[in-house]
């Protein structure tokens, strides 16, 4: 190898030599070793997630650099997610909007996402969602990206206005798992003649199918005087007294249940049979507690996967006219300037109310063409969209019945309903078993 670097090199020397061109002669070998530039890229995105994801809800992610100094909370204003579906983009969506939290640990800036189905409005299907900033300080690094596969196992038991041969439905109002809501199921159970009591007993039952334990304390008595109920509670009430939040499903689990039982208008409550200023963290006996007629919002609670279930959020402010406040709330899960967590919106965003038309009693609500492409492969689902809508619009006071149509039309199925007729709310919510 030697002997022919050197050959070569006497070649140059030759060839140079002829040419009459001055030569400094160093016969030693070359240093053959050298350094090459590199670019190094400051900035990158980092997520500890694997894709692809399934059904996520929230996750993080932060920007992983060698000079944190570089880096401030205001680029969380200029992140965008592009939503991929079969290799086209069918949205850009402003990811700022998205982030739920953000948080510095040793110079580094860490950001919570919420990528939830219903959050971005998508529908079930394979995607591909990339992530990026518009910030100058970031804008040129790669885009994070998410495989992410959305599905819906949950099923929806629809309301229904029949029960078995020999038995009566009640309505019961139980905290959820999580002590978020106030959730109605109905309980079939044989028929008797004292609703009132058989109310309490199953109240206090809880309920094995979903998890629900006893809103309520034992020891109960009740008294009826018309249209009222009185309830007797005992002398010690222990942490319904003391936890504001069991003392508030406590009353309002009894104030529902027993008010839903036909000719029940009204509940008043006693300590002990005595009149008490402080029962369920602050209420007092004095006051009578009458059965709901504000306007009530039903959304979508998903239980584990299995079972989705209609429950009711009060309607407290409203800037626009009911109606079209109510229909917002449905599409986008969001009731009082305030988007509960956890909810399920059950009318698709791509759905448009045209008008609606009261007549007395009769609400008419027409809707766009989206209506009927709405959950074409689920029907439960279908179902759970117009019982949130009959149950919803019913709550409004002076509405007891409504007329579905699309572009001006009737619909003879939907959801294996015919909406061809008007409706009316259904006489029991959430059967607990299907």
């Amino acid at each position: 190898m030697r002997k022919a670097i050197f050959n070569f090199f006497i070649v140059v020397i030759i060839c140079i030599t002829a040419l009459g061109m001055p030569l400094n002669l160093d016969l030693s070998l070359p240093d053959l070793s050298f350094d090459l530039p590199t670019q190094k890229n400051t900035f990158s995105y980092k997520s500890s997630i694997d894709s692809p994801l399934s059904n996520p809800t929230l996750i993080d992610f932060q920007i992983e650099t060698d000079t944190p100094e570089k880096l401030s909370s205001d680029l969380s204003s200029s992140f965008l997610l592009d939503i991929m579906k079969e290799k086209e983009k069918i949205s850009t969506v402003d990811a700022s909007k998205l982030i739920q939290n953000t948080s510095n640990e040793d110079g580094k800036i860490i950001y919570t996402l919420h990528l939830s189905k219903e959050n971005l409005h998508l529908s079930d299907g394979d995607y591909t969602l990339k992530l990026y900033s518009t910030a100058e300080v970031i804008k040129n690094i790669a885009p994070l990206k998410f495989e992410v596969t959305y599905t819906h196992f949950s099923k929806y038991v629809p309301s229904t206005n029949t029960f078995p041969p020999g038995m009566m439905g009640l309505t019961l109002y139980f905290p959820d798992k999580d002590q978020e809501y106030l959730v109605p199921i109905t309980r079939f159970v044989n028929y008797t003649r004292t609703p009132l009591g058989a109310t309490i007993k199953n109240l206090q039952s809880g309920s094995s199918a979903f998890g629900f334990v006893s809103p309520i304390p034992n020891n109960i008595k009740l008294r009826v005087q018309k249209n009222r109920v009185l309830v007797y509670l005992p002398k010690e009430l222990g942490n319904y007294n003391t936890d504001q939040k069991m003392g508030t499903f406590a009353l309002d689990s009894f104030v529902n249940s027993l008010t839903s039982i036909k000719g029940i208008d009204e509940v008043k409550f006693f300590v002990n049979r005595r009149e008490s200023n402080h029962f369920f963290y602050g209420h007092t006996t004095k006051d009578i507690y009458p059965k709901g007629t504000f306007p009530k919002v039903y959304l979508g609670r998903d239980l584990d996967q299995k079972r989705i279930l209609l429950l009711p959020i009060h309607m407290t402010s409203s800037e626009k006219p009911i109606i079209e406040f109510m229909m917002d709330s449905l599409k986008n899960a969001t009731v009082n300037n305030h988007s509960p967590k956890n909810l399920v919106a059950p009318i698709p965003e791509k759905v448009a109310l045209i008008d609606s038309v009261q007549n007395n009693n009769l609400l008419t609500l027409n809707f766009n063409k989206a209506f009927l492409s709405s959950y074409q492969d689920r029907i439960d689902l279908q179902r759970m969209m117009v019982d949130a809508i009959v149950y919803s619009f019913t709550s409004i006071e002076g509405i007891d019945q409504i007329k579905i149509l699309v572009e001006g039309n009737p619909l003879s199925n939907f959801g294996g309903v015919d909406l061809s007729y008007p409706i009316q709310q259904p006489s029991f919510i959430n059967p607990e078993t299907e």
